[in-house]
Formats: C-alpha cells, sequence, structure tokens
C-alpha cells in the first residue's frame, strides 16, 4: 500500500484479511504480487477468483462468525469470533439476531466476554427456532431462503461494530447409506466437475438446464474449488453443492510427509472450510480428488496412494474433530 508491504499469503484458498499498512487520507495505491498460483498455471485460469474488498473496522470487531442452524433440535447456534486491537483487554457485550426482510425474525441471547489484548475471543450463544423456513433446493424441497445473522459488539454500552453473515437454515446428514436434506431423504444427481462455475453468467445459463435435466449437485473441480462467488451462486439459486480441496504431497511414495507440509495443509483446510461454512449450498466436503484413480494404470503408482490415502485419512479425522457436522470424502472424483 503505496510502497508499504503489507502481509503475505501462500495458500491456495480462502478469504484472506491483510491489514494495510502506510494508507493515508485521500489517493492511495495497492499492488498485488503474484509469485506462486499453482491452479493459475496448471489450469490456465487467470485472475482472482473472488472479490477485492478494502474495510474498515473499530479495534475491537468481529472477525469471523459461524452460523449453526440444527433442523433435528428446532434451533440455531453461533459462534462469534471477536478480536481486540487494543493494548487492554476489554469486556464486550455481543448481540446477535437473525433478520430477513428488514424484519427480525430471532433475538439470540446476549453474551458478555473478555477479550484479550491484541487478541481474539469466540463468544457462543444459541437459541431455540421454531419456525424458520427452511433452506432447500426448489420443487418440494422448498425454496432457497436466506436469512443474515446480524452481530452488534458493545463496549461499555457503545455499539462499535456490527457484522452481518448471510446463512440458511438447514442441516444435512447421513444415517446409514442414505442422505437426509432437513428431514427428508434426498438422491443426489450430479456431475464429477461442472466448468465455469466461478462465471456468473456461465451459472445463470447452464444451471436452469441442468436443474431441468434432473440435476441437483455441482462439484467444485480444481480451478474452481475455491471460489466463494459459486457458493454464493449456489445458496441463491438452490443448487446443492460439493466441494473440493488439495493437499500437498511429494511426488514420490518413499519420501515421507514432511511436517511443514502437514502445517501447510492444515492450514489450508481451515481457511477452506472457514470461507465456505456458512454457506447452505455446500453440503459434501471432499479432502482430495483422485487419491487412486490416478494411479489405476500405473502399479509403480499404487505405493504413493496407499500412502496418500492414509494421510488424508487422517486428515479426515481431524478436520471431522473441528466440525463433526461435516460430510466427508477424500476421493473426490471417485467418491
Amino acid at each position: 500500500c503505496n510502497g508499504t508491504r503489507c502481509g503475505d499469503y501462500d495458500g491456495r484458498v480462502g478469504i484472506v484479511t491483510v491489514p494495510l499498512a502506510g494508507a493515508m487520507k485521500g489517493r492511495n495505491t495497492l499492488e498485488i504480487d503474484f509469485r506462486w498460483l499453482w491452479a493459475q498455471t496448471h489450469h490456465n485460469t487467470d485472475g482472482l477468483l473472488g472479490d477485492l474488498y478494502i474495510d474498515y473496522v473499530g479495534d475491537v470487531h468481529v472477525a469471523d462468525v459461524y452460523a449453526k442452524p440444527s433442523w433435528r433440535r428446532a434451533a440455531l447456534a453461533a459462534e462469534i469470533e471477536l478480536a481486540n486491537d487494543r493494548d487492554q483487554p476489554v469486556m464486550a457485550t455481543v448481540r446477535a439476531q437473525v433478520v430477513k426482510n428488514g424484519r427480525v425474525k430471532l433475538f439470540l441471547p446476549p453474551v458478555e466476554v473478555s477479550v484479550p489484548a491484541k487478541g481474539k475471543t469466540t463468544a457462543e450463544t444459541s437459541s431455540g427456532w421454531g419456525d424458520p423456513q427452511p433452506w432447500g433446493i426448489g420443487g418440494k424441497y422448498g425454496d432457497p431462503e436466506l436469512y443474515d445473522l446480524v452481530t452488534d459488539v458493545q463496549v461499555q454500552g457503545v455499539t462499535v461494530d456490527r457484522h452481518v453473515q448471510r446463512f440458511g437454515f438447514r442441516e444435512f446428514w447421513i444415517r446409514h447409506t442414505d442422505f437426509f436434506l432437513n428431514g427428508r431423504r434426498i438422491i443426489l444427481q450430479g456431475d464429477t466437475g461442472h466448468p465455469g462455475i466461478s462465471t456468473g453468467r456461465g451459472r445463470d445459463i447452464f444451471w436452469p438446464l441442468l436443474r431441468a435435466d434432473g440435476i441437483n449437485t455441482v462439484r467444485y473441480h480444481d480451478s474452481e474449488f475455491w471460489s466463494v462467488n459459486a457458493a454464493r451462486g449456489a445458496d441463491r439459486m438452490g443448487m446443492l453443492t460439493y466441494a473440493q480441496c488439495y493437499p500437498v504431497f511429494p511426488d514420490s511414495a518413499e519420501e515421507p510427509v514432511t511436517e511443514g507440509q502437514h502445517d501447510f495443509n492444515r492450514a489450508n483446510y481451515l481457511r477452506w472450510w472457514r470461507t465456505l461454512r456458512n454457506h447452505p449450498s455446500v453440503v459434501i466436503w471432499s479432502l482430495d480428488n483422485e487419491v487412486f484413480t490416478q494411479g489405476k494404470h500405473q502399479p509403480k503408482r499404487l505405493k504413493k496412494g496407499i500412502r496418500d490415502d492414509t494421510e488424508m485419512g487422517r486428515y479426515e479425522k481431524w478436520l471431522h474433530g473441528v466440525d463433526p457436522t461435516l460430510v466427508l470424502t477424500r476421493d473426490g472424483d471417485g467418491g
């Protein structure tokens, strides 16, 4: 910003927040330097798959919100992450409410939390909700209804921040071999990779045609798997989605996965999860693409496939520990 370096990002997916340094009143010049982007060279996708926002927040503010609806419990829970840039800890009151079309539909109980100096903390609140309009996929499953979870942060009675998080009231789960969406068994009919889902015009043209053909699910594949724009479009248009991410592993089966690679992969999966977790359209999460199928005709690659699948199983258990509600697979193309 104006020639001052502000930060770095070395992952493959996620909503990235970079505090600006060197900003001034009036005209500012921002420069973004892309040094390495695997997908851009691998799949010929140019530019940023998303939006660039310049935002201003106070020194005590909402850093992130996770809206957690439960159809089976008829309830809504929220995890609200607060950040404090001050040199001293502060007591903050968090007030969250669900809003639709300018009307409050649900008040969540207020919560008081202590936010450490130069640190973060998470406030949790929940309430029963007997009459939400569930997010569906159209037709007999309902319409893709969306709500706003509006969070106010107050310090000493003064509102210092307001945060708005879009979400849908829906719950998706597996029982035995069946999928359920909001209490109803649903057949997922989709494809293994629909190109162009990051492009709004492409979605406008192709998704109604897919839906007319009985297809209710599309998969984020390769250069599309990190696009939050695709998830926003699916939320609005009522299309279920199958999100995918990738790990970084050595090419050789004889070479062990390093701790640095494990750290990179876990950080990348967390960014991916945090980016998409509030989108009701995302119902299946795939931690890889073709763990075995890439090597099915190459016996020399079988050992690498076994090594990779073993590591992916560990990541799957780890991410389920982070969020037990996720429906996970680790072989998106074959699974």
